[in-house]
């Protein structure tokens, strides 16, 4: 099922959304996206932590990419499957290769999220309106359009 979204209204964090789909140079991911975030909240970037990087993150996935609960609790629980962590809990915001982990998980889910339609009588409908990056955030990706 699509969800169709006010496509006048831009989507809540959108740059994280176009950070994730490659508008924006990658360099390192949580510094990146701490920058983002920091820049949509109007504080500093080393305010935010990973915890709020994981909960943004978690929350577009949820968002725009979970069809039912299941696929959520399964994608969260196949996270740190590979690190075998016994009880994941609060002691994984201390393990920074598993933070890593989920992090490149989470955007690539993101990444692929839709955001238009296959033309219907020669128009596009668009889902989700990213709006345009901003360069002035990160650097423009050398893969962007």
């Amino acid at each position: 099922m699509k969800k169709v979204i006010d496509t006048e209204e831009v989507v809540d964090y959108n740059h994280v959304i176009l950070y994730a789909k490659g508008w924006y140079k990658k360099t390192d991911r949580i510094q990146d996206l701490q920058r983002i975030l920091g820049m949509r909240c109007g504080i500093s970037a080393d305010r935010i932590n990973v915890r709020d990087i994981l909960y943004t993150l978690s929350t577009i996935f949820y968002t725009y990419c979970v069809k039912n609960e299941n696929y959520f609790t399964d994608f969260t629980k196949s996270l740190f499957e590979w690190v075998n962590v016994p009880n994941v809990g609060t002691r994984m915001y201390s393990d920074i290769t598993t933070i890593r982990h989920a992090i490149e998980c989470l955007l690539g889910k993101i990444s692929i999220i839709q955001c238009r339609d296959t033309k219907r009588n020669g128009q596009e409908v668009i889902l989700l309106n990213l709006g345009k990056p901003d360069y002035s955030i990160l650097p423009k990706s050398e893969d962007a359009n």
